[in-house]
């Protein structure tokens, strides 16, 4: 899990689920924080609380981004159904 400045102000939460050759995989969550969370601070994080549960994303985009690591957190197999939708039908990255 990594925290990102928003241009909105505030700072949301994202998760990385894959990495491959072009772009990193990830689930934006909805909720917003005020400052940058802590671990015990994603606990108001739930599993349909998110704006995009798979959104491919080029390194440069991601790098842009400036996400700062808060902390792992295991992908489970449900999270990549979004991922293996996409990589079936041959997607391509924002």
């Amino acid at each position: 899990m990594a925290s990102v400045e928003l241009e909105s102000g505030g700072f949301g939460v994202l998760k990385v689920l894959a990495a491959d050759d072009q772009g990193v995989h990830v689930r934006l969550y909805a909720h917003r924080f005020q400052r940058r969370p802590e671990p015990d601070q994603l606990d108001v994080l739930s599993t349909v609380d998110f704006v995009y549960g798979h959104m491919p994303v080029s390194y440069e985009m991601f790098s842009g981004w400036e996400a700062q690591l808060i902390t792992h957190h295991t992908v489970h197999d449900d999270e990549l159904d979004g991922y293996r939708s996409w990589r079936d039908d041959g997607g391509g990255y924002f």
